[in-house]
């Protein structure tokens, strides 16, 4: 019924699930101050549920309002600090702000909490790159490339922490790669950092 928007119940008598169905259907179809205002009433009736945050969190971020989502993610955390999720987005909007101690508090939270996970190791790989640690970076990227092979734009993050450090042949080798599995920022690479391999091919 909410997906054909023929869901006639009133505001008054849904549930907190009810509100959150209807808002992630809405997030889908781009309604997303529709989305902002199911989540909230969702929070209303269990301020307790940290997903319900998390979940708004998206929207606003897909908004563009940043401050918001921060402090939905602030609020997620506080309620299960264990939210590798809600560290891992929180950090990268610390990193956006230039908060970046803060950001890596975020991103190592998230890794031991889920070691498993590819985000938090891709996402700390940034960071340390921006910060030009690219030897680090490069140990995250790798670790994150481990776990999905089918990510290029993976492969051409490291290429570039590998180029910055002199190491061209690695560079080549990953940012090739990279453009190969059709990433156009690593065709753009290739084009500025080795003109002579587009020119050979």
């Amino acid at each position: 019924l909410m997906l054909n928007d023929i869901f006639d119940l009133d505001d008054e008598d849904m549930t907190a699930k009810q509100f959150c169905l209807r808002g992630f259907i809405r997030t889908t179809k781009g309604k997303y101050e529709e989305a902002i205002m199911d989540f909230t009433h969702a929070i209303k009736v269990m301020p307790e549920v940290e997903n319900i945050y998390y979940n708004r969190a998206i929207v606003y971020e897909m908004m563009g309002d940043k401050a918001s989502a921060m402090d939905d993610y602030n609020d997620a955390i506080q309620l299960d600090p264990d939210d590798f999720k809600a560290l891992c987005n929180r950090g990268v909007l610390r990193a956006d702000w230039g908060w970046h101690e803060e950001a890596l508090d975020d991103f190592n939270r998230a890794i031991s909490l889920n070691p498993d996970a590819f985000q938090p190791y891709c996402n700390r790989g940034n960071l340390l790159a921006l910060l030009d640690r690219h030897e680090d970076a490069i140990d995250d990227f790798s670790k994150a490339i481990l776990m999905r092979p089918d990510e290029a734009y993976l492969c051409c993050n490291r290429g570039i922490s590998y180029y910055q450090l002199g190491r061209k042949n690695k560079a080549l080798q990953d940012i090739r790669k990279s453009a190969d599995m059709g990433f156009e920022l690593a065709e753009e690479f290739m084009f500025k950092f080795f003109p002579e391999e587009r020119i050979e091919q």
